[in-house]
């Protein structure tokens, strides 16, 4: 009977955990601050940027893994490892590369699009 229910309950846990959208889905769209533009196209593999509405860029993107725990996804973009880490609070991104300033953007709003 123990073993039944451990079975039940690891079959639950796996369900629920293939239902869940991926974290690198949910980087989907348009994230912005102050300063810079991203966006993420996960179906394409690709990811964009403007900075300070000059500087355009657009660059291969590939998922390494993610962490449900912390609410990160590893990335790779032109060989260079990236992380973007989901903040719980304001439900913006961390997005962090060795060697560069970690960004803080939050998901643009659906007013904000023209």
């Amino acid at each position: 009977m123990k073993k039944l229910l451990l079975l039940v309950a690891l079959l639950l846990s796996l369900s629920s955990i293939v239902h869940a959208e991926s974290l690198y889905k949910q980087l989907d769209g348009k994230w912005t601050n102050d300063i810079m533009d991203i966006t993420f196209d996960t179906k394409y593999e690709v990811w964009g940027g403007l900075f300070l509405k000059v500087d355009y860029f657009v660059r291969k993107l590939e998922f390494v893994s993610e962490e449900q725990n912390d609410k990160s996804v590893q990335l790779k973009s032109n060989g260079k490892p990236f992380t973007v880490r989901f903040l719980p609070n304001d439900g913006g991104i961390l997005l962090t590369q060795e060697g560069k300033l970690p960004l803080t953007l939050k998901r643009e709003k659906e007013e904000e699009k023209h």
